[in-house]
């Protein structure tokens, strides 16, 4: 996933012109990002705007200083521009729901576990919120989440029990159970249930597909939660 020049924006974020071009690369529009401060790459979307201000080596070098806080402001200004004249309504949804997620709105556990998901990965599931959100409580997107997040995942939908059956096909492990315990807490209601399996399938008994012998464990024998 190529990273959005203004993803997350922060008026406190620092951004700095990569002029000697010593670390971007030319598709990328961010050469690094670190806490609040972004190295940008002039030349896929913005050159011809920076043109006049790059031509200046005698600027950069005799003002270092105060070409960069001028270079610093104009990108700030153009952010601007670009984030409420060139993203969809979408994005702009969902950027607000990232910050709401990132500080607590939805609950302190949410935030910490929202927080320990990788770039891509918060993508996905502020995406799918942002359909949730504007549903209006009338669809969630729990089957959804699971498999764009997961593709491998098959999610079952019991209604003898009305319980989700889920089966990862992989090891159990840390970050994957926080992801999925997220989406559990986010996509699902209050009162829904589910049993997660790891590695090997559910089998129901009386439900063919279901049933391979000696390659599954059967329904139940997992606590749900």
């Amino acid at each position: 996933m190529m990273d959005y020049l203004w993803q997350n924006y922060n008026t406190d974020t620092s951004y700095i012109l990569d002029t000697s071009m010593r670390e971007s690369s030319p598709p990328l529009e961010i050469s690094r990002r670190s806490a609040n401060t972004v190295v940008v790459n002039p030349l896929p979307r913005l050159a011809d705007v920076l043109y006049p201000l790059l031509e200046r080596q005698d600027l950069w070098e005799s003002s270092n200083k105060e070409i960069r806080a001028l270079s610093h402001c104009l990108l700030h200004f153009l952010a601007q521009l670009d984030r409420f004249t060139g993203m969809s309504a979408e994005l702009l949804v969902e950027d607000e729901l990232h910050r709401q997620l990132v500080q607590g709105h939805f609950g302190e556990e949410i935030k910490s576990r929202y927080g320990r998901l990788s770039s891509e990965r918060k993508r996905i599931v502020v995406g799918f919120l942002r359909r949730q959100e504007e549903s209006e409580g009338c669809r969630l997107y729990f089957r959804e989440a699971v498999k764009a997040l997961f593709p491998a995942a098959s999610v079952y939908f019991y209604k003898t029990d009305r319980i989700f059956l889920i089966h990862l096909p992989q090891t159990e492990n840390d970050a994957d159970a926080d992801c999925m315990e997220l989406l559990r807490m986010i996509f699902l209601d209050v009162t829904a249930r589910q049993q997660l399996y790891w590695e090997h399938p559910f089998g129901i008994i009386g439900r063919k597909p279901t049933m391979r012998m000696n390659y599954m464990r059967l329904y139940g024998a997992r606590k749900e939660s």
